[in-house]
């Protein structure tokens, strides 16, 4: 089942710099599960814009078990390099 915010939120464009931004009130950023550093994209779908989190390809978690098993098979990736 699809999740809604199930109310209306407004916000004012402004200009930062040369710039316009949108601040994005604290319900829409748990709604879509976004945060400080997140990637969000921008698309269109049936004439609406449509404002998301992008998924990342690499998960966090799986970067930690390759750093892990980097640093526990150390001298083998180090000896396939130097063949």
């Amino acid at each position: 089942m699809e999740k809604a915010l199930n109310k209306k939120i407004e916000r004012k464009v402004r200009k930062v710099g040369s710039s316009l931004t949108v601040t994005l009130p604290k319900d829409v950023l748990e709604f879509a599960d976004i945060n400080e550093g997140d990637t969000i994209e921008f698309s269109t779908k049936n004439g609406d814009l449509v404002i998301k989190k992008r998924e990342e390809i690499v998960s966090a978690e799986f970067m930690k078990l390759v750093e892990e098993i980097y640093n526990e098979q150390e001298p083998v990736f180090k000896a396939l390099v130097e063949r």
